[in-house]
């Protein structure tokens, strides 16, 4: 069994889904940074009825099913969750490698190692339960530690501090934390513009390696000014400087282990020094710990050119210009959040971008003829009642999947009113060309005849469409999921139960996720034929 220091942070892992809230803005039509995230996704709810722990909730603007990005993010958090979080307890006998010599070790790096305890707990869980997951984040490893060490020699912090995004996000900029911290180092969006990044609709640079890197020296170096200690500014990374300084206040209280055993941090906080120095040591030392090199799947370096176009210019354009697959575009540059470059209060501002490298040359050949007519303008469209995607579409030359991409809708059926859409519309026409770059993302909109005008949710009631039918001599009912609706609250509504929502359509278990504007057929009790 783990002493008892580990034992309750080797908890159960779970993957939370991933709360996206919508905005608020002014009627504008060109923005600035100031603009605020726009979404929608699943949240859970504990069930009022008994029969189900938890139920799955439709969302509000129609992300109910798995989104690709979502659940990209979803996995990368519970990557970089870390040893603490995981599953599992291991046997005190587990320890693959031979003694430890804190001396040799020391001189291997440029931060402070200790071999205490909660160090070598965590040696031995990256060499067994979390190796798995260690040896994914080696191999991303590779992709952006030149340009993480390079930045720390150059700012003269430490090299061997890479190993603090190691464990905040196994090197990958799209991870996300319950927290809603995001990127490489992990910045909540407030520490992230304190310290110059942009967060906002269209651009979100806590995902951006460079910048990110660079606002995570400037905090780890303002950190380690204050408490003049590594592990201290470490653990007020994770934790904030005001706990750290609260703790520091305590009679006899100096350095961060007296901290950790004495009940002034959070377990994550506690076991968080630890964790990077044991990630540290593995990752200098991976034979001796038993990883072999050929377990790790090296990451491409990053290799890229920086050109400039235009602001609100489709990525797609961008990537045919350079003569690469636009999926190539958006992975060298994650910290767009849409398929096109920001707009900027400035007409015709230049924005940069990153391509491959060896197409620059190209991409300033074609570049000029292409742009010409790819630009965008944005409308902001507030969702009346009676509102259909369709509708707005045609009211300002847009195309309906364009809509969807741009405020990431996975269902055309069905708006929220008083939902506020960014609506992109092609400088001279070409919708049509939106639609089908959409199109190639995975956005379909349904038949026009599907989708539901937008209505006020009357108050002690779903706000669901319902149409009544006969047939064969009883009366059914078609259900139209509104936000908010679970199969249970349906069952309640209609008089029936959750096993027959299940059976009359086809539905794969109690849990299924329901799609917003996603049609339900039953058979309430208490009506001709009902059963």
């Amino acid at each position: 069994m783990l002493p008892s220091r580990l034992s309750n942070a080797l908890a159960p892992l779970t993957l939370c889904l991933l709360l996206v809230t919508a905005p608020a803005w002014g009627e504008v039509t060109r923005w600035t940074s100031d603009a605020l995230p726009l979404g929608a996704g699943l949240k859970l709810q504990p069930s009022s009825s008994g029969e189900e722990d938890i139920e799955l909730v439709a969302a509000q603007e129609g992300e109910s099913e798995a989104d690709p990005e979502l659940e990209a993010e979803r996995h990368a958090e519970a990557e970089a969750e870390g040893a603490g979080e995981l599953a599992g307890e291991l046997d005190p006998k587990e320890h693959l490698a031979a003694p430890l010599d804190l001396e040799r070790l020391r001189g291997q790096f440029d931060i402070p190692i200790d071999l205490e305890p909660e160090v070598e707990d965590y040696i031995r869980f990256f060499q067994t339960r979390g190796r798995a997951h260690f040896v994914k984040w080696l191999g991303r490893s590779s992709r952006y530690l030149p340009m993480m060490q390079a930045a720390l020699e150059e700012a003269g912090l430490p090299r061997d501090m890479v190993y603090l995004s190691m464990i905040e996000s196994g090197f990958s900029p799209q991870a996300y934390s319950r927290a809603r911290a995001a990127g490489l180092w992990q910045f909540i969006e407030a520490t992230g513009k304190r310290y110059g990044l942009r967060v906002d609709f269209w651009v979100d640079e806590r995902r951006d390696p460079e910048r990110s890197t660079r606002a995570a020296i400037a905090f780890l170096g303002a950190l380690y000014a204050e408490f003049g200690d590594w592990r201290l500014a470490w653990a007020a990374y994770n934790a904030g400087p005001g706990r750290i300084r609260r703790a520091l206040a305590n009679d006899g209280v100096e350095s961060f282990w007296q901290i950790a055993r004495g009940g002034y941090l959070r377990r994550e906080t506690q076991h968080y020094v630890p964790k990077l120095m044991a990630a540290a040591i593995v990752s200098k030392n991976l034979e001796e710990f038993g990883i072999s090199p050929a377990e790790i799947a090296a990451a491409e370096a990053l290799e890229y050119e920086e050109v400039e176009a235009h602001e609100a210019i489709e990525l797609e354009t961008v990537a045919r210009a350079a003569g690469v697959p636009v999926e190539r575009v958006r992975e060298l540059n994650p910290a767009l959040k849409r398929w096109c470059l920001p707009p900027a209060a400035r007409a015709n501002a230049l924005y940069g971008i990153k391509i491959p490298k060896g197409s620059a040359e190209r991409f300033a050949q074609s570049y000029p003829k292409l742009a010409s007519s790819n630009r965008l303008t944005f409308k902001l469209h507030r969702v009346a009642k009676g509102d259909t995607l369709s509708q707005i579409g045609k009211r300002y030359g847009s195309a309906v999947e364009a809509i969807m991409r741009m405020n990431e809708l996975r269902d055309s059926r069905r708006l929220r009113l008083g939902a506020e859409l960014v609506v992109p519309v092609p400088r001279g026409g070409g919708a049509e060309r939106l639609a089908l770059a959409a199109q190639r993302q995975g956005f379909r909109a349904a038949p026009t005849s599907e989708e539901i005008p937008a209505s006020p949710r009357v108050a002690g009631q779903l706000a669901g469409t319902t149409k009544r039918v006969n047939e064969g001599g009883r009366v059914k009912v078609i259900y139209a999921v509104a936000a908010g609706d679970s199969l249970w609250t349906i069952a309640q509504r209609f008089g029936v139960t959750v096993d027959q929502l299940v059976g009359w359509n086809a539905l794969r278990s109690r849990r299924a996720v329901l799609s917003i504007g996603r049609e339900l057929s039953l058979y309430p009790a208490g009506e001709a034929g009902g059963s």
